[in-house]
């Protein structure tokens, strides 16, 4: 089977912003494309900015989903993709092409993949954690803004968006405690700085929190100090927990990564499949941002356009 008899030139897996770039792309230079995403809903991290987004090039917007709303219109009314929603379980290549199966059944065959799946928010593992998901776990420090006025709120981590979120939450609430299991933060500078400024923002150094309780909703949260037998029982009616994130690489057991998760490509984007391709969150760990995800996009792109240009002729587009 050849390129030219796949369903499509390109299968993007993923509808954030690098898997919406990406099909703008494939627009522009002609490539038939489907987008894959397994919530339903595309934009996908955008929708957990609560902030302003004002350095992303050309566009100011109040929020994540502002922005995801333009990107998305732009991507319908441009890139021709034709949206499914699905979870992939696994990508293989074949010949000129690669396969993507579906969780649920079903296959895709294409001539080449983009894989733009991003991160998630890693979960603590702590005794509880499951049990108040929505019951006094937050899921946004900027979100919750007024909800947690006179409560008592906890925070675990200790980098960028632990610190900057008890900054923000320090504005409002009675008490902030900011429980991280090291000596001291990996945040910087000045997000540490404006959150120890709060007279109501405590930091909890060399603590690990061991149970969180409650009945119908959050109470409590148990902190064990590193070295001693000592264990601290903090009264909190919120939790948000900020320990980094881990890719959505699980379903490409057959793609290199490196030791976290991330996968591992060469600089236009190309993994170890000569056919698979992977962009934005989950390739870069060390500046992830919504601008770099578009330009990788970009570069994939054009890459898989020579690379089927090269299998049979594909109309010309822009450059």
């Amino acid at each position: 089977m050849t390129s030219s008899e796949k369903e499509f030139d390109v299968a993007i897996i993923g509808g954030g912003p690098g898997g919406l770039a990406a099909a703008l792309w494939c627009g522009d230079l002609g490539l038939t494309s489907v987008l894959i995403e397994r919530s339903g809903q595309l934009g996908g991290q955008l929708h957990k900015i609560y902030n302003p987004v004002l350095n992303y090039p050309g566009i100011e917007t109040s929020n994540g989903s502002e922005l995801a709303d333009l990107m998305i219109a732009q991507a319908e009314r441009r890139s021709g993709a034709e949206i499914r929603t699905g979870e992939v379980s696994g990508i293989t290549e074949v010949e000129n092409g690669v396969r993507i199966e579906l969780a649920g059944g079903g296959r895709i065959e294409s001539g080449a993949a983009i894989i733009a799946t991003g991160v998630s928010r890693r979960k603590s593992g702590i005794p509880g954690e499951a049990d108040f998901v929505g019951r006094g776990i937050l899921e946004s420090g900027a979100k919750a803004g007024s909800e947690v006025t006179g409560l008592a709120v906890a925070i675990i981590g200790g980098g960028d968006a632990a610190i900057e979120n008890a900054a923000i939450l320090g504005r409002f609430a009675k008490k902030v405690y900011v429980i991280h299991r090291r000596d001291q933060f990996s945040a910087r500078h000045e997000l540490i700085e404006a959150a120890g400024a709060l007279d109501n923002v405590e930091f909890v150094f060399d603590a690990t929190a061991s149970r969180i309780a409650g009945d119908e909703q959050l109470r409590s949260i148990e902190v064990k100090v590193a070295g001693s037998d000592v264990v601290r029982c903090l009264e909190i009616d919120r939790l948000l927990i900020r320990i980094g994130v881990e890719p959505n690489s699980g379903a490409f057991g057959n793609i290199g990564k490196n030791p976290s998760g991330y996968i591992v490509t060469d600089v236009i984007g190309r993994t170890d499949l000569e056919r698979v391709f992977a962009i934005g969150d989950v390739v870069n760990h060390t500046a992830p941002t919504i601008a770099g995800a578009a330009g990788q996009a970009a570069t994939a792109v054009k890459a898989i356009y020579q690379q089927l240009a090269a299998d049979r002729p594909v109309k010309s587009g822009s450059n």
